[in-house]
């Protein structure tokens, strides 16, 4: 697996010798594109080397020089969350995007602590695709398929791991964006279904499959998100970062 801070500098677009220099904010196309099949980070803060830095879509980083942006303290809080929020409010429609704290997750070692009980959990695939979207039974057509196609290429990949309780999907567990060796898993588990062990089945598939196409995997959750946390941890995952994330829908259709 590639080393977490090796994978973390080339995620954000930091330069070792430009932070070393003093550089605290940084230009990264990364930030523009697209995150978890329909949004966009437009911005990632957190502390490296004991200072705050910004990696920002680069039509936005002029708004964070870091002469203009004074900071009180080198620390990751709801101060910087609230300053960093104000900011965007002047480029971004304020109810179209959201400001938040973040947690980024991995394993260190390729080992996961064993489940207790075992649960079938599929790899999805195209056959799949009725069940799949029989969640979607309130929404039209063409929103549908909009939302199928969207994760069409996941599913092709190998990569969306369901677990079933009859016709009906428990929790799902996919990677959804590979960048520089770092695997991003994203779970998701009904109402009804909720501490069964469906979630952390399919983490556990998630997971292993990153392990198995050499890729490290990052588990990014809303640190007011416990029982996510909590998952994440009872199969081995720990906390590598605090993070304040800025992100909106992407482009639609």
């Amino acid at each position: 697996m590639i080393p977490f801070d090796k994978y973390y500098l080339k995620y954000l677009g930091v330069d070792p010798e430009r932070l070393k220099a003093g550089h605290r904010v940084f230009p990264c196309k990364r930030r523009a594109g697209t995150f978890a099949f329909f949004y966009a980070q437009h911005l990632i803060s957190t502390v490296i080397d004991g200072n705050v830095i910004f990696s920002v879509s680069p039509e936005f980083a002029p708004a964070f020089d870091i002469q203009r942006t004074p900071l009180s303290d080198n620390v990751i809080n709801e101060d910087l969350l609230k300053m960093i929020d104000d900011t965007f409010f002047d480029f971004l429609p304020v109810l179209l995007y959201s400001t938040r704290l973040m947690m980024r997750m991995t394993l260190d070692k390729e080992e996961l602590v064993k489940q207790e009980k075992k649960i079938r959990v599929d790899v999805l695939s195209e056959s799949d695709r009725a069940r799949f979207i029989s969640r979607w039974i309130i929404r039209g057509k063409r929103s549908i398929e909009y939302l199928w196609n969207a994760r069409v290429k996941t599913v092709r990949a190998g990569r969306y791991f369901t677990a079933f309780e009859k016709d009906e999907i428990a929790s799902s567990a996919y990677i959804s964006d590979i960048d520089y060796l770092g695997a991003n898993i994203t779970v998701g588990t009904g109402l009804k279904f909720r501490k069964k062990g469906y979630g952390k089945a399919v983490v556990s598939h998630a997971t292993e499959w990153c392990f198995s196409h050499g890729y490290r995997p990052i588990y990014l959750v809303d640190i007011n998100n416990k029982p996510s946390i909590k998952l994440a941890e009872s199969l081995g995952f720990s906390e590598k970062s605090l993070e304040v994330i800025v992100s909106s829908y992407n482009e639609i259709h």
